[in-house]
């Protein structure tokens, strides 16, 4: 297997893991929280898949839709085979989508490359918004209508809460990672600068 090849494998596997590690911690974290079926206050999985999508690019993002499916059948179980199916695929188009809403059109492998605060800010938001659309969109195709309105606003504030807590715990983090700085110039005496012969 070539090297770009074990790359991607490797990308959708950790897309996959990353998305069920994510809903497992919030599961663990916040299941207690949510005051509508269906929504919680802070969900880890929306900032999870959007930190894949610029992180590990389209493997990654089949790994978010693997991994969605994963998820939304043991929610749903068999007696609703179109939601997990189309709960996937939802999953994976958002931040692409997402993206290309915020004008952050580079390559999903290169979108953190000129990428400002400014820029992640507004995209954070936007995924947070688009990604309760799709969902409630599937709710309303699938006949689940209970809820909608509250539901929707808690996706958003959940979405965005989940989105803003995973990409800045990683910001923080790599912060206090201590990365290797070049070696400061020593001062150079006259003698080594040619001065004074």
């Amino acid at each position: 297997m070539n090297n770009n090849r074990r790359v991607f494998v490797t990308s959708i596997f950790a897309g996959a893991a990353l998305v069920l590690a994510a809903r497992g911690l919030n599961v663990l974290t916040f299941e207690g929280l949510s005051a509508v079926p269906g929504s919680e206050w802070i969900s880890l999985p929306a900032g999870t898949r959007l930190l894949i999508a610029l992180v590990l690019g389209e493997a990654g993002l089949i790994g978010v839709m693997i991994g969605s499916w994963c998820i939304a059948f043991l929610i749903h179980g068999t007696a609703h085979p179109f939601r997990v199916f189309f709960c996937g695929i939802a999953a994976a188009v958002t931040s692409p989508l997402a993206m290309r809403l915020s004008g952050q059109h580079a390559k999903l492998a290169n979108a953190l490359e000129g990428l400002t605060p400014s820029g992640l800010l507004g995209l954070i938001v936007i995924n947070a918004a688009l990604g309760p659309v799709l969902r409630i969109t599937l709710c309303i195709f699938s006949g689940d209508l209970d809820y909608l309105p509250s539901r929707l606003g808690l996706m958003f504030l959940g979405d965005l809460a989940g989105s803003l807590a995973v990409v800045y715990a990683l910001k923080i983090m790599l912060h206090w990672v201590a990365l290797p700085k070049p070696p400061a110039e020593l001062p150079q005496s006259n003698a080594q600068r040619g001065i004074g012969k």
